[in-house]
C-alpha cells in the first residue's frame, strides 16, 4: 500500500525488488536497466562502480549475453526497510553452462567455465538496494558474494 505523500509502502518496495530480480531471471537486459534510476550507481562484487544506465547496461551485457551461461537468481531472503527505502536481497545464482553465448568470443569463455566447473554451478550473494521512494527504481545496487577469502585493498 502507498504511504502518505506518494511514498511507496513496504509491500510496494518488496514488489519493486522482486520485479528487478525477475528481469534478471527473464534475461531481460532492457527490463533490468529500465528499473535503475537514470543516474543510478552499481557497485559490482569485484568493486567496480558504474554510474548511469548506459554504464550499467555495458557492465551487465555480458551476463545477459550468456558469457557465464544462463543465469537465474533464487531469492533466499529479502528484507525491506520502507522508511529508509532500502532492501537486502540474499540470493543463490545458478549458471547453466550448457547455454550458448551470443558472440563467439563469449562462447569460448563460457566453454572454458564449463571445462572448469561442469554443466552447472551455483553460488550465493547479496544485493543491498537503495530505492527511489516514489517510483521504486533502483538508485544504488551494491553486490556482495560469499568467498573463500575476503576482498582486500591496499591502504
Amino acid at each position: 500500500m502507498t504511504t502518505t505523500a506518494g511514498r511507496l509502502g513496504r509491500d510496494e518496495l518488496i514488489a519493486a525488488v522482486r520485479r528487478f530480480n525477475d528481469a534478471f531471471n527473464r534475461v531481460d537486459l532492457d527490463g533490468a536497466v529500465a528499473l535503475f534510476a537514470e543516474d543510478a550507481l552499481y557497485s559490482t562484487f569485484e568493486g567496480r562502480e558504474r554510474r548511469g544506465r548506459a554504464a550499467i547496461r555495458a557492465e551487465l551485457a555480458p551476463q545477459f549475453g550468456g558469457v557465464y551461461g544462463r543465469l537465474s537468481f533464487v531469492e533466499l531472503d529479502l528484507y525491506v526497510d520502507a522508511d529508509a527505502a532500502k532492501a537486502s536481497l540474499h540470493w543463490r545464482c545458478h549458471h547453466d553452462l550448457r547455454v550458448a553465448a551470443q558472440r563467439p568470443l563469449d562462447d569460448v569463455r563460457r566453454r572454458a567455465w564449463r571445462v572448469l566447473y561442469g554443466r552447472a554451478i551455483a553460488w550465493e550473494g547479496m544485493d543491498i538496494l537503495h530505492l527511489d521512494r516514489e517510483r521504486g527504481l533502483v538508485v544504488e545496487k551494491h553486490t556482495f558474494a560469499k568467498a573463500h577469502l575476503p576482498r582486500t585493498r591496499r591502504g
